[in-house]
This record gives C-alpha cells, sequence and structure tokens, in this order.
C-alpha cells in the first residue's frame, strides 16, 4: 500500500509529529526497540506508521503513554504485518507536543548477538531541502550507508555529493525519493571506486529528513542524523521580493495620488492601466482605481493583471496639509514571478500628509499558487508595516516585511529595514532600491539570518548573504 502524504494528512491536526528515519528488523541480521516518552502531566495517544522504501506500510493506532511515562517496544512485535524483510522509517503522530521518541537498531549476528547504535526522532517541522553528513568513514571491509526521507506532497530529486580531503568533490549520485517513502543504500553502491573518507552534501527540491550509518568490518552499527545547511538560492527569496514588490507598487500608487493627481505617466509605462481619480467626492477624498487589465509589465518591471483599488478618507484638505486614511485593496491581482502566477487577495492600510507625502503601509495579503523550486502549491501570506518619506526626487522606506509559506510545512522570511539604513528609491532611475540593507531571518527547517544589501551600484543586483554565505541576486531574473 502506497502511504503518500494521503495517509500522513490525516494526522496533520495533531500537535506533534516526529520522525525516526529508519528502524530494522530482519530475522538473523537486524532487531529493532522503539522509545516514545511523556514529558507532560496527563496521559497522551501515540500513533505509528511503519514505510518502506516500496510503499508497504502498517499503522498502529491507540499506543498509550502515562504521565511522564516511558513506552518501549520491539518492532517486530509491533509492526507484526511487516514482518522481517528490509528496513524502513516510521512516522510517529501525537495529540501532545511534549513527547521524545527514539529508536535502538542492533545487529543480532555478532558475538554479542546485540550490537545497538541509537538515534532520536526528529519533528517533520525540521525538514528542509538541504543538509550534511558530517562524517561518512570509509575503511577496508566496512561500509557507511545514508537513509532519507521524502516528506512532502510530491517526488523530490535528491543529489548527493561527496567530498574528500581535497575540497574536490569525489562523485555525485541522483535519485528520485517519491512521496512519504524512504531512501537507503551504502556508499559504495553509491559512489564507486570512492575509497576515502568523505562527507555528504545532501541538495533536494522536496522537503527531506536524514540520517547515516557506519558498520565495522564485524557489521556493527552505528548511527548518526543528517545535520541542516543553508544553501543560498534566489528563489528562497522570492516570497520576500514579491511583498516588497507590492509595498512598493502600493506606495507609489498612493503617492502618485496625493502628490499629483494628474499626473500618472509612470503608470501609462502599462499601457492596459485605467486610472480613475475623484477629488470631488465628498465622503472619499480620493478614490482611484489601477487596473492592469489583463496583464501587462508594472512600473517595477513585473507583469501584473486585475486591480488594486484606492480609496482614501481626507482629515483636513490638501492646502492645509490634512492626513488621509483608506485602503488598497488587491482585486483579482495576479503576479507573475519564477515562470509562476501569484494570485493575490487581501487589502494595505495607507496613511499620511497631503503636504509632505509621508505615509506608512500596513496591512496583510495571501498570495497562492505554485512554487517550481519547491513542486508544491501552497500560499504566502504577507505583512507589510512600512514608513515611506518623499525626499525630493526620491522615496526613503524603511518599517517590516513578514511572509509565511504555507505548503504542507512551514516556512517563514521576515525582512527589517532600520531607519538608519532606509531603502531608498529613485523610481525615474530604478525599478529597485538604489541602496539601503534589509536585515533578514529565514527559516526552511533551519535558521538563517543575514541581509539583502542594495547599494551595488547598478539597478539590477543585490548582494545577499545568509549564515556567512554570499551571493549576488539579479533582482529582474527572480521574476523572469
Amino acid at each position: 500500500m502506497k502511504i503518500g502524504m494521503m495517509l500522513m494528512c490525516s494526522w496533520l491536526s495533531l500537535a506533534g509529529e516526529w520522525l525516526l528515519p529508519w528502524v530494522a528488523n530482519k530475522d538473523g541480521a537486524w532487531a529493532s526497540e522503539i522509545a516514545i516518552n511523556n514529558h507532560s502531566d496527563v496521559d497522551v495517544t501515540v500513533t505509528l506508521v511503519a514505510v518502506r522504501p516500496d510503499g508497504q506500510s502498517e499503522t498502529v493506532s491507540g499506543i498509550q503513554v502515562p504521565a511522564y511515562g516511558h513506552y518501549r517496544v520491539q518492532a517486530g512485535s509491533l509492526f507484526e504485518s511487516l514482518g522481517s524483510g528490509s528496513g524502513y522509517c516510521v512516522y510517529v503522530y501525537s495529540e501532545s507536543d511534549r513527547l521524545s521518541a527514539a529508536a535502538k537498531i542492533s545487529s543480532t549476528n555478532t558475538s554479542s548477538g546485540d550490537s545497538p547504535a541509537l538515534a532520536h526522532a526528529v519533528m517533520l517541522s525540521d525538514a528542509g531541502p538541504n543538509w550534511l553528513i558530517p562524517f561518512m568513514p570509509y575503511s577496508s571491509g566496512g561500509a557507511s550507508a545514508p537513509v532519507l526521507v521524502n516528506i512532502g506532497d510530491y517526488p523530490a530529486h535528491v543529489t548527493l555529493t561527496a567530498f574528500g580531503g581535497s575540497g574536490v568533490p569525489l562523485g555525485e549520485s541522483t535519485m528520485m525519493i517519491e512521496p512519504g517513502l524512504p531512501f537507503a543504500d551504502t556508499m559504495d553502491s553509491l559512489f564507486a571506486g570512492v575509497t576515502e573518507s568523505s562527507y555528504l552534501r545532501i541538495q533536494s527540491d522536496g522537503l527531506i529528513l536524514g540520517m547515516a550509518f557506519n558498520f565495522n568490518q564485524l557489521r556493527e552499527p552505528s548511527a548518526m542524523l543528517a545535520v541542516p545547511s543553508w544553501e543560498l538560492e534566489p528563489e528562497d527569496l522570492a516570497p520576500l521580493l514579491i511583498t516588497m514588490e507590492n509595498a512598493s507598487t502600493s506606495a507609489y500608487s498612493y503617492a502618485g495620488a496625493t502628490e499629483d493627481v494628474l499626473d500618472f505617466s509612470k503608470q501609462r509605462a502599462c499601457p492596459e492601466v485605467n486610472v480613475d481619480v475623484n477629488i470631488a467626492n465628498a465622503a472619499s477624498f480620493i478614490t482611484a482605481d489601477f487596473d492592469w487589465g489583463s496583464g501587462c509589465t508594472s512600473l517595477i518591471g513585473v507583469y501584473h493583471s486585475g486591480a488594486i483599488r484606492l480609496n482614501m478618507e481626507r482629515e483636513g484638505t490638501i492646502q492645509t496639509g490634512g492626513w488621509m486614511n483608506g485602503h488598497l485593496v488587491f482585486d483579482k491581482f495576479v503576479t507573475k514571478y519564477l515562470g509562476s502566477e501569484l494570485v493575490i487577495a487581501g487589502e494595505t492600510h495607507v496613511e499620511g500628509s497631503t503636504k509632505s507625502s509621508n505615509f506608512t503601509l500596513s496591512g496583510a495579503w495571501q498570495a497562492q499558487g505554485s512554487v517550481p523550486f519547491y513542486r508544491l502549491y501552497g500560499s504566502f501570506e504577507s505583512q507589510a508595516y512600512v514608513n515611506v518619506n518623499k525626499k525630493g526626487d526620491y522615496y526613503e522606506a524603511y518599517g517590516h516585511y513578514s511572509v509565511a509559506v504555507s505548503t504542507g510545512y512551514y516556512a517563514s522570511l521576515e525582512a527589517l529595514i532600520d531607519a538608519s539604513d532606509p531603502l531608498i528609491y529613485a523610481f525615474e532611475m530604478c525599478p529597485w532600491p538604489t541602496s539601503g540593507t534589509l536585515r533578514v531571518t529565514a527559516q526552511y527547517g533551519v535558521a538563517a539570518s543575514g541581509s539583502i544589501d542594495f547599494g551595488t551600484g547598478d539597478c539590477n543586483t543585490a548582494v545577499v548573504t545568509l549564515n556567512g554565505q554570499s551571493l549576488t541576486v539579479y533582482l529582474p531574473g527572480i521574476y523572469n
């Protein structure tokens, strides 16, 4: 029976979800014991799902672990229908998140009859696309073996690269892992001809978890969990940059309406945009419809279709510099980036002065679309709180953005623009900031922090640094 994510998704409302990447039970060779610990003051119920690489699975529900209790069971007696055979991963589900779990995997054909290795369970929310196995020993008669599990909804294309003492790759191995299934193989099989110790870099276009085993000449095992690695990709920044683009579009739309309601030359750079401003309306100082129609390229150089509708109420008059409050509503608004379409809904609150053209954007919008890099369909929930000030022929912006990515797992991007180093927009010169820095925090199974520096001196690039790793990102290409 193929487990896929259909079986897993039935447990997504539960508070605790863990994975034991590999458990073995084979007559005369391997035996395993599973332990579950309850760290709360109430009894909990646990469900375990074992899944083999070929998709064969067995579910055991109703396991009771008393308050502060320690439950242990032999895998062979728990998953009776699987019997003796190849290893399997074990999913652990509970209504409580105050659990821990581990497995003891033993070689039974040694002189002791019980040569063990230990590994603890990892949370499914820790899954990510990039991992390291720090040490894969090589010795004559011994073997090392990586184990990977795809917890995503789609097949994961995975590349393993082995690095030796010289720093030059010793070899590369690729595979595709089906949703919900584990993969295990020896280094001898994955990297034929490699006869030295190495470390493994694991890169995937899906969400995976993993571990590794090393065996001595007696086939006695040791185990180690994979550690997360941040391999920076421009695509990872796309949700944050799309939030910036929408905030910039909203800001410029509002600034243009307040500074000079008759001057929409920049908006007309996209020929299908229709603008209707009504300053004579007593109830609403400005109503504007920025309509991209069936679609064209916006002032930021991004494809848009649909409309953003502006409605502002005044406090005072334009002559006295009265303050205004209102909102921008995304109406069937579509943005294209990375070859995909995001359908955006929501609204942004706007307030500011008609005299100084200083204003604040705040609010949230949600985008839905496909994400090719992760081969997932999901949504982005974006929020922005940005202060924008008109400074002669440019705009100064500072504040913070946040983007939550929901695709069957959770990831987030947050950016802070300090007032001491604001983003400078000179729209006549460049659709992107010409200087300024965003302080970035990202979470994709592994935390990363760094910055996006727009002070490169051109209109096409920014330098992104995360966890000490820097990459020059070509900004227009983010949306191609």
